[in-house]
């Protein structure tokens, strides 16, 4: 089943249980979504049509169920919308965790490379070197990944918003837009982290590391460039 059925067939069950309806529905759009986050994470597809297809599914199911729509699917964008952000979050800390850890042990080996001069000294700084390179291309990975997913969510929403139009109440069509400027406030704050880590992540005092971490910067920049 397409995303759209899906989670419409879910959405009719918990209508049609008349318990609960609003709270057991956002629990499980912000269940379903997730995994769909977490699918898209791994085959780099877009969340954009996804984001679209769930809040039609959960119109469709609430619809077919004979229960009122429109302020559950505000509520569903909002959840959506949060849900993402905290998604793209947790992955970027441990990403950005893992890349400051390689520049602390690139930057003791490249220390005692410059001291000694005995080749286990110089291969262990060729062995932090290759991590870093690792460390950072993925760092990038997941920034890449992250934006592109809160611009999808964003753009989504408003998708749906402008689809259904005609369906929906001025609260709900107020409720949609403000789950998408969330989701575009969250980008611009991750935008502005990002650049700021980087900063200083790629900043070192010790000439010799500097040289090597901008050209780091430049040569994995022209390697995303052509991806």
């Amino acid at each position: 089943m397409s995303i759209k059925e899906t989670v419409s067939a879910g959405v009719k069950k918990i209508a049609e249980s008349g318990k609960d309806v609003n709270a057991k529905t956002i629990a499980f759009v912000k269940k379903s979504f997730h995994q769909t986050h977490e699918a898209c994470d791994k085959s780099g597809a877009s969340l954009e049509k996804a984001t679209e297809e769930t809040l039609a599914g959960v119109a469709a199911g609430l619809k077919s169920a004979g229960h009122e729509t429109g302020h559950l699917i505000g509520k569903c964008a909002q959840a959506i919308s949060d849900d993402t952000r905290k998604a793209t979050e947790a992955s970027l800390v441990a990403a950005r965790k893992a890349a400051d850890d390689a520049k602390s042990t690139l930057a003791a080996a490249t220390k005692k490379a410059l001291e000694h001069s005995k080749e286990g000294v110089n291969k262990a700084e060729e062995d932090a070197r290759a991590a870093m390179t690792s460390a950072y291309a993925d760092l990038h990975k997941k920034i890449d990944q992250a934006e592109a997913h809160l611009k999808d969510v964003a753009t989504g929403i408003n998708a749906y918003a402008k689809s259904a139009a005609h369906d929906l109440d001025a609260a709900s069509h107020k409720a949609l837009h403000d789950a998408a400027h969330q989701t575009q406030a969250a980008l611009v704050a991750l935008e502005k982290a990002t650049k700021e880590h980087s900063k200083n992540l790629l900043h070192h005092s010790e000439k010799k590391l500097s040289q090597w971490l901008g050209s780091l910067k430049t040569k994995l920049d022209h390697l995303r460039d052509k991806a």
